[in-house]
């Protein structure tokens, strides 16, 4: 007689699916916009030039920033003669971090402004209908860093004709 052979199960292994995270993009960036002002707080100076007719003045702004609120503030004195009328009073722009840009708010001599501020920190300022009856609007184009801001600008006037045309450059100090 011959005996049966025998047979044994193979092992089974089981494979578990490793657990996934999924990231919340809106509350990334909500931080980086957070972290971006942060390091934007502090004094800064420089000065702004119109190009077109040779005007310039300085500039002194201070920004402060509620992280807990996720808050901004940029106040901005320009110093000199804007729009061809004396020096403005200072004016505060407000940044609530928790929306991304662009950013309204009515600033000063400029009127209702809106900026947008790219994760690179290029931003662009449109004042589309500066109050007066001189100005039109301005458009300010440029790049931020952590320590220094160059931009340029565009002004259009009420009832046509070329734009003039400017530069910024200001630099945190403290």
């Amino acid at each position: 007689t011959t005996a049966a052979a025998t047979t044994t199960a193979a092992p089974t292994t089981t494979t578990t699916a490793a657990p996934t995270t999924t990231a919340d993009p809106a509350a990334a960036a909500r931080v980086a916009r957070i972290s971006t002002a942060a390091a934007l707080a502090g004094t800064w100076e420089g000065e702004w030039r119109n190009t077109t007719f040779g005007s310039d003045g300085p500039i002194d702004a201070e920004v402060t920033v509620n992280v807990e609120a996720a808050f901004a503030l940029m106040t901005v004195d320009l110093g000199g003669f804007v729009f061809g009328a004396d020096d403005p009073e200072p004016a505060t722009i407000e940044f609530d971090l928790v929306v991304p840009s662009p950013y309204e708010t009515r600033f000063g001599v400029f009127g209702r402004v809106e900026t947008d501020i790219a994760a690179d920190g290029s931003f662009t300022m449109v004042a589309a209908d500066v109050p007066g009856d001189r100005i039109a609007s301005m458009v300010v184009e440029g790049q931020i860093t952590p320590t220094s801001l160059t931009a340029t600008y565009t002004i259009e006037f009420e009832g046509g004709g070329d734009p003039a045309l400017g530069e910024v450059e200001v630099t945190k100090t403290g």
